[in-house]
């Protein structure tokens, strides 16, 4: 298992999604902004993308392996995980214990641990 560090001074959550962003131009990002450097992909590419599939990647790139999978149109697409892990880091009225706790459940679905400091 794989071990993905979130700094909470600089994570962006509970806010709703329409802001969220993998790495947004205030220097914070989402849970999956800090997974996908974790993973090796490039601040650049993260800046202000609002979720993985919208990375310039193939679907099929291992770095994105379990957060996109091919649409039937062959563009990328979220994994199921993926939009719950979005749903809750983005989710408003929710504790921040929960949403720890329910994000650690999701990211070991992916074969990471995530650790919060």
């Amino acid at each position: 298992m794989t071990q993905t560090i979130i700094e909470r001074s600089k994570w962006y959550r509970g806010k709703g999604g329409a802001e969220s962003r993998l790495l947004r131009e205030d220097g914070t990002m989402c849970c999956l902004g800090f997974d996908c450097i974790r993973r090796g992909i490039p601040e650049g590419e993260l800046f202000i993308a609002p979720s993985p599939k919208s990375l310039l990647r193939s679907v099929y790139d291992p770095a994105l392996e379990g957060l996109v999978k091919p649409a039937p149109s062959g563009l990328p697409m979220s994994t199921d995980v993926v939009v719950e892990i979005i749903g809750i880091n983005d989710m408003t009225l929710i504790s921040e214990e929960t949403r720890e706790a329910r994000l650690k459940e999701l990211f070991e679905k992916l074969d990471t641990e995530i650790i919060f400091v």
